[in-house]
């Protein structure tokens, strides 16, 4: 579990084990920049509603219209946890909107199976991503070979579940954790202000992303950021983590790997990071690192977050 990074994350991604962990009531904040001069702000609140029932909300707003990737995001995802013992389930409800592009809503559930020192997650979530309306002149080469000339105006959109694990080994005084996803997006489908080319309303991930090369192009550049790789269009990603956990101090170490869904391209992500536990109890954590992506090249980042328990 990525502590206060899990916090931050949740956020974006609505991390399954959430920091709901904290007794009553927690509230985290913490930022993030790149040397491309992105920036990334974040912060997430929840606690408890009974002995069994958990809940958080989170909030995020990046900006990397600086950089090469010239994007925007602003997300948010709220989650119920319920404890059955031996099984706790999580459901939650998120979603982000990519400035001037698309806007994506999102539903996610958990199953995990807690032990010592082990831990089990299967993971379940279904994306919807609808794209602004966009201009198209070009030639479409369709999937039969032929071919289709399109000077229209056209409104997309995609689904996109996704199915994934994650187990993790928590031991004193070392953890280790390794998670995957993986993405099933349907055929897009598309409407256009010309009748006559309703014969591309559903198209498929090649034809779409003929239609729309400059959207997909630029939504791709996110992988190679740290900042917008989770609202990404990702066909898969793959977590490992390693954390010692001292008395006062913990290290982090996290490898991150991320495929894009339409254009193929993708992106790792290395970083490391010290949390401290404070005198009053609450926790902040200082974290560097660096994303390489096939179209990006490398991003360093640095970023803090502070997490309160009351």
């Amino acid at each position: 579990m990525r502590t206060l990074v899990a916090v931050a994350a949740a956020a974006l991604a609505g991390s399954v084990s959430g920091p709901a962990a904290a007794d009553g009531f927690f509230l985290s904040a913490g930022l993030e920049a790149d040397d491309e001069s992105g920036q990334l702000v974040h912060a997430s609140v929840g606690g408890d509603l009974s002995e069994r029932t958990s809940w958080d909300f989170a909030a995020a707003s990046s900006d990397t219209s600086a950089d090469r990737s010239g994007l925007g995001s602003t997300s948010y995802h709220g989650a119920v946890r319920y404890d059955f013992g031996p099984v706790g389930l999580r459901v939650g409800l998120g979603g982000w909107e990519d400035e001037g592009l698309s806007s994506v809503q999102q539903w996610r559930a958990a199953l995990d199976f807690g032990g010592d020192p082990w831990r089990f997650v299967l993971e379940a979530q279904g994306t919807a991503r609808d794209f602004d309306p966009f201009d198209v002149d070009r030639t479409i080469i369709r999937r039969d070979g032929s071919e289709v000339d399109v000077n229209a105006r056209a409104d997309c959109a995609v689904d996109a579940p996704g199915l994934g694990a994650r187990l993790g080994w928590f031991g004193d005084p070392w953890g280790f954790e390794i998670s995957a996803m993986s993405y099933d997006y349907d055929d897009p489908t598309c409407d256009f202000d010309l009748p006559l080319l309703d014969l591309l309303r559903r198209t498929t991930r090649e034809e779409f992303v003929q239609l729309a090369d400059a959207i997909a192009g630029r939504l791709a550049l996110g992988i190679g950021s740290n900042l917008l790789a989770e609202t990404s269009p990702l066909d898969s990603r793959v977590d490992l983590e390693a954390s010692y956990f001292g008395a006062v101090r913990s290290y982090h170490v996290y490898l991150d790997h991320f495929e894009d869904a339409f254009i193929g391209t993708s992106a790792d992500s290395l970083s490391a990071g010290i949390a401290f536990v404070l005198a009053s109890g609450n926790e902040i954590e200082l974290y560097a690192g660096a994303t390489d992506g096939d179209d990006t090249g490398t991003i360093a980042f640095l970023g803090f977050v502070a997490f309160f328990g009351f």
